[in-house]
């Protein structure tokens, strides 16, 4: 019976050093897209109140006092690779995982680059690329490193 748990210990071990590596170097991330406004809410509008945290982050360097969430998504980026995510018909997010822990991250807006930005990340850091401001509204999308 002791030989029996020995064996299933090691193999969990292993199994769990193979996954380790396996995932060594992925990015992974909690992906918002952001609409920035003065108004309210509109009505009949399936949108959501934006997390305190990323609402004060936001308030603390955009003009627009409410913020709805649009899209929420999760994007895994293997290590130097790029993924892509699109957050709704007009916009999407490349991301390109450069190793160390560092990505390149390019806002698409109707197919075109609006934004790009080179980042660290760390689990918890909120990295925040804008789009256009037309309207007086603006729109954002938010990535939250996991």
């Amino acid at each position: 019976m002791a030989w029996c748990l020995w064996l299933f210990g090691a193999s969990t071990c292993f199994v769990q050093r193979v996954l380790a590596a396996e995932n060594k170097g992925e990015l992974s991330f909690q992906v918002q897209l952001i609409w920035g406004t003065n108004g309210e809410k509109p009505p009949g509008k399936d949108l959501k109140d934006v997390e305190q945290r990323i609402k004060e982050a936001l308030k603390g360097i955009f003009k627009w006092k409410n913020y709805f969430e649009v899209t929420r998504k999760t994007l895994k980026v293997p290590a130097k690779a790029t993924q892509q995510l699109q957050l709704s018909d007009k916009c999407q997010v490349v991301v390109q995982n450069l190793g160390n822990s560092s990505a390149q991250i390019k806002l698409l807006g109707e197919g075109k680059c609006v934004n790009t930005r080179k980042e660290s990340i760390t689990p918890g850091k909120l990295i925040t690329i804008a789009g256009e401001d037309k309207n007086d509204t603006a729109w954002f999308v938010v990535l939250k490193a996991q």
